[in-house]
């Protein structure tokens, strides 16, 4: 698959309509698991407790995005991406392989 500028523009749109609905998720997991922001100094600009796991959502559509849209073609960048995927990271490198090569 050939990246070109719709292939890029549709990864984009996916990735942001992903982090969209994660979003919401994302904040009613936030109070679950404690990772929310209490205000307990004058430092801080909130009154009130708020999710710190906004950062989630936006990984989750990235990646989804990538995997999405990436190609089986090895020579562009995603496909090197893919490959690390579906390995666990530096497994590629500790057996020989150099990894992303044109």
């Amino acid at each position: 698959m050939e990246i070109t500028r719709i292939t890029l523009l549709a990864a984009f749109v996916t990735s942001f309509v992903l982090a969209l609905i994660f979003s919401p998720v994302a904040m009613k997991l936030a109070p679950k698991i404690g990772a929310m922001d209490v205000p307990k100094d004058a430092r801080r600009m909130h009154s009130k407790a708020m999710p710190r796991f906004g950062g989630l959502a936006i990984f989750i559509g990235t990646i989804a995005s990538l995997l999405i849209y990436a190609g089986d073609n090895e020579k562009n960048s995603c496909g090197c991406c893919r490959r690390y995927f579906d390995l666990p990271i530096g497994d590629n490198r500790r057996f020989g392989e150099s990894g992303c090569e044109n």
